[in-house]
């Protein structure tokens, strides 16, 4: 009788480059520092490679992949610029201060990003030896590209669902790396600030933990002008990202503050979003 068949074994992560050891959530930071990633490596750098493809050959990173909810935007969103060519499937982003390429949204999978293991804090590349070079002349054709927009819902773009209009000034915290991407086309003129401030019309939070969004609304409450809108982001249920936040939680937290919620609207695949604002009665 055959041997029943196994399942091959996942491919091993490198969870040590020199002295370093790579951290289930490891940061990662373009040269200025003005860019900062939070990477979830849970087995450490996986599949670490190079691509000879004409913008790989030119940057020179050594890159390796994670899921798209495997990096959070820290700080820089405002930084971050998007660049596409040819096919303008993948997104590949750079710090528009020093110009480091950090992560990208993969063609051949664009469930996946891949980043510059360069960037990861502590880690030198040319610690892991010769890495296997992908062919990228020859590029997969890969699935059809991912948009900003879930299935199922409306094509209104993000930016106006959140209410993001010419000259508004907006704060966000926690951003997922395709924040750029799902908030693509902005209007003219929307400025990102680094902290909330009395000057800061939008807010939106991504949170999967409901202590840190109870710190956060209350920072929102204390810091905001009164017409402010904070928009809320936790994950949906079919993400299977582990969070304790719901509509109900949110509700819970933001309510004694002061705030009322008003719409919930689709993110993307993986964040739901719920905005609040102040109540009418208690704007000064």
């Amino acid at each position: 009788m055959p041997s029943p068949s196994r399942k091959p074994e996942p491919a091993a992560g490198i969870k040590r480059v020199g002295a370093t050891e790579i951290q289930p959530l490891h940061l990662a930071h373009c040269h200025c520092g003005a860019v900062e990633l939070e990477l979830s490596l849970p087995d450490g750098i996986v599949d670490p490679h190079r691509c000879d493809c004409s913008i790989c050959r030119r940057k020179g990173a050594i890159v390796a992949p994670v899921p798209l909810s495997g990096i959070r935007v820290v700080r820089g969103q405002d930084v971050l610029t998007l660049y596409q060519f040819n096919t303008c499937k993948a997104r590949h982003y750079f710090c528009s201060v020093c110009g480091i390429y950090t992560h990208h949204q993969r063609r051949s999978n664009p469930g996946q990003y891949g980043y510059n293991v360069g960037c990861l804090d502590g880690v030198n590349p040319f610690d892991l030896g010769d890495v296997p070079t992908n062919d990228g002349v020859n590029h997969p054709v890969g699935p059809p590209a991912m948009t900003a927009q879930p299935s199922g819902y409306s094509g209104t773009p993000l930016a106006k669902k959140l209410g993001i209009k010419s000259g508004r000034a907006v704060y966000v915290s926690a951003a997922p790396g395709d924040y750029a991407a799902l908030l693509a086309p902005l209007p003219d003129d929307v400025a990102f600030e680094p902290a909330m401030s009395v000057t800061t019309d939008i807010v939106h939070l991504f949170c999967d933990r409901s202590a840190a969004l109870a710190a956060l609304l209350a920072e929102a409450k204390r810091t905001l002008k009164p017409d402010a809108a904070v928009w809320v982001s936790w994950p949906k249920k079919a993400a299977k990202v582990p969070t304790d936040i719901t509509e109900d939680t949110i509700r819970a937290l933001a309510l004694p503050l002061g705030f009322v919620d008003v719409k919930v609207c689709a993110v993307s695949e993986i964040w739901s979003g719920q905005t609040l604002v102040v109540r009418k009665e208690l704007r000064a």
